[in-house]
């Protein structure tokens, strides 16, 4: 019908905008997804034509998290903004939406000793991909990116030239059981590519990386593959001296802040510290009668 065109021909010139941002294949795939669950609670009405009450309605649902609901309401933002800009739309009815705090959380690694029997056991391609969440912090989108010649073997030891969040380069230390595996992978083009041999030469999606290496985690009662990037996270914070700056460079945070839940993880060791927390308090003694 028509609303429905109106809807797919906006999205799509929208989207269009986000790629010449240069913004990553998650954060398109993630502003798509927002605008189709809003086009479907919408029903028969125009996305241009929603209200406050409706973004409201929507971000409300029972049955989003907190966290879904700040993701949703950062990309309905970023929509109307452009509708405004682009003369789509008069008002900007996201302009006043409630901005939910996300909730702080722990991170989740997967214990080291599973993470290891889960490496032994996978084909050499999901070997490749566990390894480089678990011991290099890899993040799927970032595993999805790199080529044969972003292994810079020329250093000791050898470095990833990973294209993180943002577009935002870093180099990141290859441990050697990782430079063993990469010794005997592509050296040129996409590092994890799809198997069609006419379509070797194109990166295999994060999306379908995310899937693949999930689906084999699961089947061993394992957490998905982030987990693997918490437990690299949380093993380099403890091995740095419970280094936040270092370990935020590592991980590609672009602030501490998200670095800071690593903290929290050992509460031995806070127990430990505090323990040693002592006041010079002066010695009295008490009057006897």
């Amino acid at each position: 019908d028509v609303v429905r065109q109106v809807t797919e021909r906006v999205v799509q010139r929208h989207l269009d905008w986000v790629r010449i941002l240069g913004r990553s294949p998650k954060t398109l795939h993630n502003r798509e997804n927002t605008l189709r669950r809003l086009d479907r609670f919408l029903r028969n009405k125009d996305i241009l034509k929603a209200t406050s009450d409706d973004l409201e309605a929507f971000l409300g649902q029972p049955s989003k998290i907190a966290s879904t609901r700040a993701v949703d309401g950062s990309h309905l933002r970023q929509f109307y903004k452009w509708a405004v800009a682009k003369g789509h739309v008069r008002q900007d009815p996201a302009a006043l939406l409630p901005v939910p705090k996300k909730p702080g959380r722990l991170p989740r690694p997967t214990p080291i000793p599973d993470a290891a029997t889960a490496i032994a056991l996978a084909p050499p391609e999901m070997k490749l991909i566990l390894s480089l969440a678990c011991m290099a912090g890899l993040r799927a989108d970032e595993i999805a990116r790199l080529r044969g010649t972003d292994v810079l073997w020329d250093y000791d030891p050898p470095l990833l030239h990973v294209r993180g969040k943002g577009d935002k380069d870093r180099r990141v230390p290859v441990p050697p059981q990782l430079a063993e595996l990469l010794a005997d992978w592509h050296r040129t083009g996409p590092l994890i590519r799809y198997r069609d041999p006419k379509r070797q030469h194109e990166h295999l999606p994060a999306v379908n990386i995310s899937q693949r290496a999930n689906h084999y985690l699961y089947s061993l009662g394992l957490n998905s593959v982030h987990k693997l990037r918490h437990t690299a996270g949380t093993w380099f914070y403890e091995a740095s001296g419970y280094d936040l700056l270092l370990t935020a460079q590592f991980l590609g945070h672009s602030s501490v802040t998200s670095t800071q839940m690593y903290a929290k993880v050992n509460p031995a060791r806070v127990s430990e510290v505090s323990r040693n927390f002592e006041l010079p308090l002066p010695t009295t003694t008490r009057e006897t009668a």
